[in-house]
């Protein structure tokens, strides 16, 4: 019987290959963004607009033409923007100010996210697609600020791992909703580790909210698994050896394996990808269960003697009646209290 192919299996075809890909696809993305005319840049939301241009947005909900008030709106926006990040931006971050429809599609969609290259910092990795897209996988770029303190530092290089994978880090994502949603976000935030965007996402994403893909945020989940910390700690150990750090190539049997690992603990409640208020509310939900379990066990004890003595009577009073009607004789009454002791 034929059995259904994991999603990451399908991803991880022709593996070797992903580097070039991943490139491909950047090279083609800039050729598009530089040949877009449809872009509004920070001149203009600065108030250089010319209605001429006939620009659209969805600000409000619906799309429509753009007006003087939105740039109004659209720089108050990025001024807010501003006051969020002051460069780069940790793994726990990403999550907590993700939107929760692409919290929702992470751990529905993505199933794995796995280091194909490590290089002085910067991780290549790849994670499966979701069902509805035309292509089979995704490239992450991450770059981690604290790589540097790591390889000069005299600590062990597990030490070293957490210190990098929860510290403060850049991303890039080749996805669409990356590109038109929260790469401007990235850019503006000083976390941005792909092709710069200046241009204002007033069609995807006018009020600047959220700030990762569901791919992104598989990897941020994986960064401190322990399958992805053990290549990180060979990225370090690489950093160490000399002035020209080499690069660290995870073979695809090692790719595979960690992508069925991955795969495998997806219902876990650990490996799902959840805000702190989620997971504080979850939390707080298992011991408001596990409390009225232990009210309800405490409840019982303290009720069953109470029952049982209240049968008890209620059997004596009705054996006393039914004896004193000559159903039971004196002899057989005694017998039955007598085991009721």
């Amino acid at each position: 019987m034929a059995t259904t192919p994991k999603p990451g299996h399908a991803a991880l075809g022709r593996f070797t290959s992903a580097n070039k890909e991943a490139r491909d696809r950047y090279h083609a993305d800039t050729a598009r963004r530089e040949g877009a005319s449809r872009i509004l840049n920070p001149n203009e939301v600065s108030g250089e607009y010319d209605a001429g241009r006939l620009l659209s947005t969805t600000l409000g909900g619906i799309e429509r033409m753009l007006t003087i008030e939105d740039l109004h709106t659209f720089r108050k926006n990025v001024k807010a923007l501003g006051k969020k990040f002051k460069g780069g931006i940790t793994a726990k971050s990403v999550i907590d100010m993700s939107l929760k429809v692409d919290r929702d599609r992470s751990n529905k969609e993505i199933t794995m996210a796995v280091p194909v290259q490590l290089y002085a910092g910067r991780v290549h990795f790849m994670t499966n697609a979701g069902p509805k897209s035309d292509v089979t996988r995704h490239h992450v770029h991450i770059e981690l600020l604290n790589y540097s303190a790591a390889i000069s530092s005299p600590a062990k290089p597990a030490e070293l791992v957490k210190m990098m994978a929860t510290g403060p880090l850049k991303l890039d994502c080749d996805c669409g909703r990356h590109t038109f949603w929260y790469r401007f976000i990235a850019t503006s935030g000083n976390f941005n580790a792909g092709r710069p965007e200046n241009g204002f996402p007033k069609i995807r994403n006018p009020n600047l909210a959220g700030v990762a893909c569901k791919h992104v945020l598989r990897v941020m989940q994986q960064l401190s698994s322990p399958g992805v910390r053990k290549q990180l700690e060979k990225m370090v150990e690489s950093g160490r050896k000399g002035v020209t750090p080499t690069r660290t190539v995870v073979s695809k049997a090692e790719a595979k394996a960690l992508a069925d690992q991955q795969a495998a603990q997806t219902g876990w409640k650990r490996n799902q990808v959840e805000s702190n208020a989620e997971r504080q509310a979850r939390l707080a939900q298992q011991r408001g269960v596990q409390t009225v379990v232990q009210r309800s066990m405490v409840k019982a004890k303290a009720i069953a003697p109470k029952m049982v003595d209240a049968a008890k009577k209620k059997f004596i009073a009705q054996a006393q009646k039914l004896a004193a009607m000559g159903v039971l004789t004196a002899k057989q009454l005694a017998a039955m209290l007598a085991k009721l002791k």
